[in-house]
């Protein structure tokens, strides 16, 4: 028989043995890695699913796009987005749920809406949502939940292939752009759009973005457009013929009523903004015209060599306007933050007259110069640099000389968006 002090040295030894308490510890450490590990694999297999989630939420989105751009109704368009949703494995269910007032279709597990577009509001876009729940195993040592919802949402927007317009031209007759005579259009950052007909020849050239016509497009005796052409294309909606502050200031300049301005004999001067009944600067005249509106009842005519500067400049005319004889005007719109003027519009007028420019005449501006309903003649110098913001918007225009512009405008100049499309529309994911 073993005596009391023996067992108790043998306990001794077997509790303070390390080899004893390493593999008592391994045991209890083991089932804590193995629960961690499948832990892991768990939330790696939720990560998968949401990757798998984004790819059918973008598909569904793709898919309920192209069907409204293709001519079908909002709701058809959706059911398309939700029909590969559902072909994906996605949860439907036997009726779906559409509602007009909000553009929105769900089907259990599945929402699909009709959206505004992001890269242009108005564009043809929709968004798709798709939720799956995943059953947890390993998780739910550790939670009361059974399952965990995983979801993902796509955007899809049909995108016109459009560039920004610098001279957009009104009329819808023959001769709505005419370029001869050795003529050139530098606009190579920006395009056209015309309601009616294009006419190159003599040795003009256009050097643009693109070029789309209402009408046709007709190039002639050396004459040269370099970058995309639409003949016979949509034409476009003025969208100042409905912007208020452009419209009140043509009303404004109809009632106005005020003394000439007059400055001629090398004269330099200074004018504030305000009422005028016509606006003559000639011989030589250097004028400087305060920031402001400019309301001009009546003729501008400026010639002789003059000089006219204005930075934050709105001039508002009701007949005709001559530049002629070497004159050099170089004119700054206002911007959005103006205290005063028409933001991010530098010439203004309704007249059907024409507005003309030659004799060697410079006519740099940044801005726009608002003309749709008269004709514009122009040579020489019209235009600015291939960095500005020079746009030109009139019913129609003859050019025989160098023209260049361009449409860099800033989102605080205060010009409207002016898309012209002259590509294609895709169909694209946009989030």
């Amino acid at each position: 028989m073993v005596g009391l002090r023996a067992l108790w040295r043998l306990f001794r030894r077997r509790v303070g043995s390390r080899r004893g308490n390493v593999a008592m510890l391994s045991a209890l450490l083991i089932q804590a890695m193995t629960g961690a590990t499948g832990l892991g694999v768990e939330v790696s297999y939720w990560g998968l699913r949401q990757v798998e989630l984004q790819r059918i939420a973008d598909a569904a989105a793709m898919g309920a796009t192209n069907a409204s751009y293709s001519g079908v109704n909002d709701q058809a368009a959706a059911n398309t987005g939700a029909d590969i949703a559902e072909l994906n494995g996605i949860s439907g269910q036997a009726s779906r749920t559409w509602t007009v007032a909000t553009g929105i279709l769900t089907d259990n597990k599945i929402t699909i809406k009709k959206v505004s577009g992001i890269k242009n509001t108005a564009n043809t876009a929709f968004q798709a949502i798709v939720t799956e729940d995943v059953n947890l195993v390993v998780s739910k040592l550790i939670t009361s939940l059974s399952s965990v919802t995983v979801s993902a949402t796509g955007y899809a927007e049909a995108v016109s292939g459009s560039v920004n317009g610098c001279l957009m031209l009104t009329g819808s007759g023959s001769n709505a752009l005419v370029l001869d005579n050795g003529a050139t259009i530098d606009e190579a950052g920006c395009a056209t759009q015309v309601n009616g007909s294009v006419t190159v020849s003599g040795g003009a050239k256009i050097t643009t973005s693109g070029i789309t016509a209402g009408g046709s497009i007709t190039v002639s005796n050396g004459g040269s457009i370099t970058g995309t052409q639409k003949a016979n294309a949509a034409t476009f909606t003025d969208v100042y013929a409905s912007d208020t502050a452009t419209q009140a200031a043509i009303t404004s300049a109809r009632s106005a009523s005020g003394s000439a301005m007059t400055v001629g004999n090398g004269v330099t001067s200074t004018q504030s903004p305000g009422s005028y009944s016509s606006i003559t600067i000639n011989n030589g005249a250097n004028v400087t015209l305060n920031p402001g509106l400019y309301l001009v009842n009546g003729q501008i005519n400026i010639s002789g060599g003059a000089k006219v500067t204005g930075t934050g400049v709105t001039i508002v005319f009701t007949d005709q306007m001559s530049v002629s004889n070497g004159t050099d005007i170089t004119l700054t719109a206002p911007t959005a933050s103006a205290a005063s003027g028409v933001p991010g519009m530098a010439l203004i007028s309704a007249s059907t007259q024409d507005l003309a420019l030659n004799g060697g005449s410079k006519f740099v501006v940044t801005g726009v110069v608002y003309y749709p309903n008269g004709h514009i003649e122009a040579d020489n110098g019209f235009g600015t640099s291939a960095s500005t913001c020079s746009i030109i918007i009139a019913n129609n225009i003859h050019i025989n000389g160098g023209a260049k512009f361009a449409n860099n405008c800033t989102s605080s100049s205060g010009v409207k968006n002016l898309p012209v499309p002259v590509g294609s529309t895709v169909v694209t994911l946009v989030k």
